[in-house]
């Protein structure tokens, strides 16, 4: 490992983070795929179920219903962050980007409640 770590010295800034994306992300993904084909309240024994809770999910008529304005609601969110707030952040990052008039003042305004907000703690807590 140190070999690696002395030939690729990138490896020891990417491992941190990625062990901790790993931990933290990827094994409750899993975790929560594998406990799916269960039924479990959390405390005793996992009884075995298959997919009877994804057939209750999609079927059951008090279940569904929930699901699928769960469902909708995801869908609505990812759309408006797709084709709203995502071209705004790309504008904005261009006005920065670019030198335009009044792009000093945006970005006066932009970064301006990062340092109030710093300014305001340090003056309260003195």
């Amino acid at each position: 490992m140190k070999n690696l770590l002395k030939s690729k010295p990138q490896i020891g800034f990417i491992l941190p983070g990625f062990l901790i994306y790993t931990i933290f992300a990827i094994i409750p993904i899993f975790s929560a795929m594998y406990y799916s084909f269960f039924e479990w309240p959390g405390i005793g024994e996992k009884t075995f179920v298959g997919l009877d809770n994804f057939i209750t999910l999609f079927t059951d008529e008090t279940v569904a219903p929930i699901f699928y304005n769960a469902l909708f609601n995801n869908l609505k969110y990812i759309l408006c962050i797709w084709f709203v707030i995502t071209p705004v952040q790309f504008i904005l990052a261009y006005i920065l980007f670019i030198k335009i008039r009044g792009a000093q003042y945006f970005k006066l305004m932009l970064f301006l409640p990062y340092v109030i907000s710093s300014t305001i703690i340090g003056f309260f807590t003195t």
